[in-house]
């Protein structure tokens, strides 16, 4: 079987890009699962312990970004080290350069839009007015973090590696 004409992606590749989004969807739901139970231990700390103010959540996307941002690493470096161990230069082996490349554009769209997406949605959880934070944070530390995880999944399942 041969592949296909250079920038375009066969089934093969195909079913590891979406093998990957699976993984990041996976790690994505591990992370938020920990950010969000600290976050909790934070607020109740703050507010029912010390009788402060809670602690902005402005750092949550970029802790989900740069956490899932090691995480997507070790299965780029895994990729990495089956095309040079399996690859000769006879053989058409199913992780190349096009493969390589797509996944690095559909990492870094699919994460500058869950960034931002997160960005808006901890400012909205976060101002007086809608879920009142400071005085019911526990509930929009829920919300935003099962927001942001499901908005992650819509953003994750787009083929967002076609752009390029």
């Amino acid at each position: 079987m041969s592949k296909p004409a250079v920038g375009l992606l066969d089934g093969n590749s195909l079913v590891i890009l979406y093998i990957m989004k699976v993984y990041r969807i996976m790690s994505i739901w591990l992370i938020l699962y920990v950010l969000d139970k600290v976050y909790q231990g934070q607020y109740m700390e703050d507010v029912y312990v010390s009788h402060r103010s809670p602690t902005s959540m402005s750092m949550l996307p970029v802790l989900l970004v740069s956490i899932e941002g090691v995480s997507f690493a070790l299965f780029f470096f895994m990729l990495l080290l089956f095309r040079n161990r399996f690859r000769i230069t006879k053989n058409t082996f199913i992780i190349d350069e096009i493969l390589l490349r797509h996944v690095l554009v559909d990492y870094a769209l699919t994460t500058t839009s869950i960034m931002l997406i997160g960005t808006a949605v901890i400012a909205v959880v976060c101002s007086k007015d809608t879920l009142r934070f400071h005085h019911d944070g526990m509930r929009g530390i829920r919300a935003a973090s099962r927001i942001i995880f499901y908005s992650s999944i819509i953003v994750l399942l787009l083929p967002m590696f076609l752009v390029y």
